[in-house]
């Protein structure tokens, strides 16, 4: 019951916990897109870039859906959390294309959720 809440209601305590770490322990001195001569970017900082855009879009929409008292779906919540965990997770350990594929999978979920929650109003 208290899971079903968190992840329809609150669901903006959970993402602003991984914000924080990721925030924590990301170097923000080092992001940029630095394009060199066999390489189109650096796909680490690209990686980054994105699951920090991801996060910070998702923190804001889902704070907002909260303050409409909008409930999201259960599923896409948890499809969410488990793309953007991949993608954190995998940006960690230097994994820094399929990390890149998670992050956008996870921009693409947030969206269906925001849109979803406007349309029901659950």
């Amino acid at each position: 019951m208290q899971l079903n809440y968190i992840l329809q209601q609150k669901l903006y305590l959970i993402v602003a916990i991984i914000l924080a770490i990721f925030c924590l322990t990301i170097d923000f001195n080092s992001l940029g897109l630095n394009k060199t001569v066999g390489m189109a970017y650096d796909m680490d900082s690209t990686a980054k870039i994105i699951c920090l855009v991801s996060l910070l879009f998702s923190f804001i929409g889902y704070s907002i859906l909260s303050l409409l008292r909008y409930q999201t779906q259960k599923n896409l919540s948890l499809l969410y959390l488990s793309s953007i965990l991949l993608a954190v997770v995998l940006n960690f350990i230097k994994q820094h294309e399929i990390s890149i594929v998670f992050g956008i999978l996870s921009i693409v979920v947030f969206s269906i959720s925001i849109v979803r929650s406007l349309i029901h109003k659950i």
